[in-house]
Protein backbone atom coordinates (compact mmCIF):
# COMPACT_ATOMS: atom_id res chain seq x y z
CA UNK A 1 0.00 0.00 0.00
CA UNK A 2 1.26 3.44 -0.87
CA UNK A 3 -0.33 5.30 2.06
CA UNK A 4 -0.45 4.03 5.62
CA UNK A 5 -4.03 4.46 6.95
CA UNK A 6 -2.78 5.48 10.41
CA UNK A 7 -0.67 8.32 8.99
CA UNK A 8 -3.51 9.47 6.72
CA UNK A 9 -5.89 9.41 9.70
CA UNK A 10 -3.54 11.52 11.82
CA UNK A 11 -2.99 14.03 9.03
CA UNK A 12 -6.74 14.40 8.46
CA UNK A 13 -7.43 14.82 12.19
CA UNK A 14 -4.65 17.41 12.51
CA UNK A 15 -6.01 19.33 9.52
CA UNK A 16 -9.54 19.15 10.94
CA UNK A 17 -8.36 20.58 14.26
CA UNK A 18 -6.08 23.28 12.82
CA UNK A 19 -8.22 24.68 9.97
CA UNK A 20 -10.94 26.16 12.25
CA UNK A 21 -8.23 27.89 14.29
CA UNK A 22 -6.71 29.41 11.17
CA UNK A 23 -10.15 30.40 9.89
CA UNK A 24 -11.06 32.20 13.10
CA UNK A 25 -7.67 33.92 13.31
CA UNK A 26 -7.87 35.14 9.73
CA UNK A 27 -11.57 35.90 9.31
CA UNK A 28 -12.71 36.58 12.89
CA UNK A 29 -16.44 35.88 13.27
CA UNK A 30 -16.90 34.69 9.68
CA UNK A 31 -14.15 32.17 10.34
CA UNK A 32 -16.47 30.28 12.67
CA UNK A 33 -18.70 29.23 9.78
CA UNK A 34 -15.88 28.66 7.30
CA UNK A 35 -13.70 26.78 9.79
CA UNK A 36 -16.62 24.64 10.94
CA UNK A 37 -17.51 23.81 7.34
CA UNK A 38 -13.90 22.88 6.52
CA UNK A 39 -13.69 20.65 9.59
CA UNK A 40 -17.01 18.96 8.78
CA UNK A 41 -15.93 18.25 5.20
CA UNK A 42 -12.50 16.92 6.19
CA UNK A 43 -13.86 14.55 8.84
CA UNK A 44 -16.75 13.56 6.58
CA UNK A 45 -14.31 12.70 3.80
CA UNK A 46 -11.96 10.88 6.18
CA UNK A 47 -14.33 7.92 6.57
CA UNK A 48 -14.52 6.95 2.90
CA UNK A 49 -10.82 7.68 2.41
CA UNK A 50 -9.86 5.40 5.29
CA UNK A 51 -12.31 2.73 4.10
CA UNK A 52 -10.57 2.67 0.72
CA UNK A 53 -7.12 2.49 2.30
CA UNK A 54 -7.99 -0.14 4.89
CA UNK A 55 -10.67 -2.72 4.02
CA UNK A 56 -10.97 -3.65 7.72
CA UNK A 57 -12.13 -0.11 8.54
CA UNK A 58 -15.73 -0.33 9.72
CA UNK A 59 -17.28 3.09 9.96
CA UNK A 60 -20.24 3.36 7.62
CA UNK A 61 -22.79 4.11 10.35
CA UNK A 62 -20.48 6.53 12.14
CA UNK A 63 -19.74 8.30 8.87
CA UNK A 64 -23.47 8.70 8.23
CA UNK A 65 -24.05 10.07 11.71
CA UNK A 66 -21.19 12.53 11.22
CA UNK A 67 -22.59 13.75 7.90
CA UNK A 68 -26.01 14.34 9.47
CA UNK A 69 -25.03 15.91 12.80
CA UNK A 70 -21.30 16.56 12.84
CA UNK A 71 -21.78 20.17 11.76
CA UNK A 72 -23.18 20.92 15.25
CA UNK A 73 -19.94 19.76 16.88
CA UNK A 74 -17.93 21.72 14.32
CA UNK A 75 -19.84 24.93 15.04
CA UNK A 76 -19.38 24.45 18.79
CA UNK A 77 -15.65 23.77 18.34
CA UNK A 78 -15.11 26.81 16.12
CA UNK A 79 -17.17 29.00 18.47
CA UNK A 80 -15.08 27.90 21.44
CA UNK A 81 -11.94 28.78 19.50
CA UNK A 82 -13.40 32.23 18.72
CA UNK A 83 -14.29 32.86 22.38
CA UNK A 84 -10.89 31.63 23.56
CA UNK A 85 -9.06 33.91 21.15
CA UNK A 86 -11.24 36.87 22.21
CA UNK A 87 -10.53 36.17 25.90
CA UNK A 88 -6.79 35.87 25.28
CA UNK A 89 -6.73 39.15 23.35
CA UNK A 90 -8.82 40.88 26.03
CA UNK A 91 -6.51 39.58 28.77
CA UNK A 92 -3.39 40.68 26.92
CA UNK A 93 -4.85 44.15 26.35
CA UNK A 94 -5.64 44.49 30.05
CA UNK A 95 -2.17 43.33 31.05
CA UNK A 96 -0.42 45.79 28.74
CA UNK A 97 -2.77 48.63 29.60
CA UNK A 98 -2.31 48.17 33.37
CA UNK A 99 1.45 47.69 33.22
CA UNK A 100 3.10 50.90 34.44
CA UNK A 101 5.14 52.61 31.78
CA UNK A 102 8.73 53.47 32.51
CA UNK A 103 9.00 57.17 33.08
CA UNK A 104 12.00 59.04 31.90
CA UNK A 105 13.95 60.86 34.63
CA UNK A 106 13.29 64.59 34.64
Amino acid sequence: MFFDPIIVDRILVAAALILPILGVLALKRRGIIIGAFAQWVIIGAAGPILSNLDPKHEGGILDSIWILGGWIFCLIYASLIYVTIKLIRYGLQRIFRETPQHQSPE
